[in-house]
């Protein structure tokens, strides 16, 4: 690894460690008013509190070091979204098939928003779908196209062994949409993507 991943690793850990690789935090009292470091422990929180599984797209070389306080005794996580907007005014968030995507309120050319003509896989694990996604030709081209480079900064292992095999198949949707349908179809809580680099010259996709 050369300096300027080091560089950027360390970029990434203000973040809450390697976008993926669950975050702790201190054990307080459910369903009460909490503080958060980074907004990755914080939607990781929503995530674990309301049972949905979280995609994270994070502004390009975003540095995250402004602590969140959310309130859990909402019942509904519209709110608490709202409050974690209200304190990160440059995201927004949607649904899309019952994963919640936060992602950037300014987004222009973003990879998430590729079409992929094809994605199929056949008993595929997490590990193996991963490698398949920089291999996609859609995918490929967006790189070749924005001189970007697929990079994931591991700190040890993200893959469960043994981890759930699936097999899906879809049809002209965008890369965001394929995420949500992993997400959903392997039981994984979150992705997260990130470009980083000093010319953002990286793209982090973990699964």
């Amino acid at each position: 690894m050369d300096l300027s991943h080091l560089r950027w690793l360390a970029v990434i850990v203000l973040l809450g460690t390697v976008p993926g690789i669950p975050c702790q935090e201190s054990k307080q009292a459910p369903h009460a008013a909490q503080t958060f470091s980074t907004m990755t422990s914080a939607l990781d929180a929503i995530g674990a509190e309301y049972g949905v599984p979280i995609g994270i797209e994070y502004i390009p070389n975003y540095h995250d070091r402004n602590p969140i306080t959310l309130d859990f005794s909402h019942a509904a996580i519209n709110t608490v979204l709202g409050e974690f907007i209200a304190q990160r005014p440059e995201y927004t968030w949607r649904v899309d098939g019952g994963v919640y995507d936060i992602y950037p309120k300014e987004s222009r050319d973003s990879i998430l928003a590729v079409t992929i003509q094809r994605f199929a896989v056949n008993a595929a694990t997490p590990q193996q779908i991963s490698a398949l996604l920089g291999e996609l030709p859609e995918v490929k081209e967006w790189l070749t196209r924005n001189h970007v480079r697929r990079n994931e900064l591991e700190v040890g292992s993200r893959w469960n062994s043994p981890d759930t095999s699936i097999s899906l198949s879809i049809t002209d949707a965008s890369l965001r949409t394929v995420l949500n349908r992993i997400a959903l179809s392997s039981g994984r809580q979150k992705w997260t993507v990130i470009r980083y680099g000093e010319h953002s010259e990286f793209v982090g996709i973990y699964i």
